[in-house]
C-alpha cells in the first residue's frame, strides 16, 4: 500500500501498489487464465477489493479526516 500527498491541494491518495510482473491481483479479483510452464491454469473470481471498497466508501472521508493537520 502506498500513498501520495499533494501539498498544494492538501490531499492524499491511498492505493495498492501495481505489481511489475504477473497478473496475480487481477486474477484473484476477477478470475481468468494464464499459461505457466506450458500448462493453462484457470482461476475463479474471488472478489475482495471491489466489494470491500463499496462497503466502506461512506466511511472513508471520516477515516482520513484530520490526518494531515499540522504538517
Amino acid at each position: 500500500m502506498r500513498f501520495g500527498y499533494d501539498p498544494s491541494r492538501k490531499t492524499v491518495v491511498v492505493g495498492p501498489l501495481k505489481f511489475r510482473k504477473g497478473k496475480a491481483p487481477a486474477l484473484l479479483e476477477y478470475g481468468g487464465s494464464v499459461n505457466r510452464n506450458g500448462e493453462r491454469q484457470v482461476y475463479k473470481p474471488r472478489p475482495f477489493m471491489g466489494p470491500a471498497l463499496e462497503k466502506q466508501r461512506k466511511n472513508l472521508p471520516a477515516a482520513f479526516r484530520g490526518t494531515l493537520e499540522g504538517r
